[in-house]
Order: structure tokens, then C-alpha cells, then sequence
């Protein structure tokens, strides 16, 4: 029961950050290794041709792998991402990211992170690293 109730606090937290709360990032679940999260795309998040801008993406990329590799008593950084843009979506759109870890060492662990659409089609793909920092 005690480590549930940390996960959840956990949770919280990470759902609490107030960048990705700006953007109206939601994460839809998160353990260790692994965290789910959405984004509907709105006006301000769509660039001059009308599609999502990639930063928005990023954005949701970058906040799913922080969940994915931060949990209660391990702390990370990342260091890198790396996306690929697959498909333009546009306003009114809702995407899901979901990060895995594909490896870990001692301190640094590869994310693979999948971007989805409502409709199920692939969006964008990335990679991260993050380095896990010792207490």
C-alpha cells in the first residue's frame, strides 16, 4: 500500500508542473519506465500552415519521457531527444504519447516514445535519454 500510494503522490506531482499544465498536458498514467499522457491541440498550438506546431509536440514528448523516467526515489535529467514528425495534424486534434524505456545502465536510460492521433494513426516517433541522478 505504501508504494501505491507514493506512485499517486508521484502522479501529483508530475501532473502538477506547471509548464505542461500551461499547455493542458495530462498525464493518464505514469510508473516506472512507463507514462501515458494527452494534448488537444487549440488555437495558439498551431502554426501558420494550420498544423500542429512541433514545438507543441515536443513539448508533449518531452513531459511524457520526464514522467516515464522520473518516479518516487529516483530523480532524472534529460539529455537528449531526438523526434521524427510522421504526420501533420491540425486544430481540434487530440494526441497521446506513450514512453517506454527500451534500456537502462547504471545512470542513463533510453525512452522510446510513440505519438498517436484520435484516430490511432502514428504522428511522431522519438528517442530520449535521460540521466538518472544518484541520492
Amino acid at each position: 500500500m505504501f508504494e501505491v500510494n507514493k506512485q499517486a503522490e508521484f502522479v501529483e506531482k508530475v501532473r502538477s508542473d506547471s509548464f505542461s499544465s500551461l499547455l493542458g498536458i495530462d498525464i493518464l498514467e505514469a510508473r516506472p519506465g512507463y507514462a501515458r499522457a494527452s494534448l488537444s491541440i487549440v488555437k495558439d498550438m498551431v502554426n501558420f500552415q494550420g498544423n500542429t506546431h512541433g514545438g507543441a509536440i515536443c513539448a508533449l514528448i518531452d513531459t511524457t519521457c520526464g514522467a516515464a523516467s522520473n518516479s518516487p526515489g529516483q530523480t532524472s535529467a534529460g539529455l537528449s531527444l531526438n523526434v521524427s514528425f510522421l504526420k501533420a495534424t491540425q486544430l481540434g486534434a487530440t494526441l497521446t504519447a506513450v514512453a517506454e524505456e527500451a534500456n537502462r545502465t547504471r545512470r542513463t536510460a533510453l525512452y522510446r516514445v510513440n505519438v498517436h492521433d484520435e484516430k490511432n494513426d502514428l504522428v511522431a516517433v522519438a528517442s530520449g535519454i535521460a540521466y538518472i541522478k544518484s541520492f
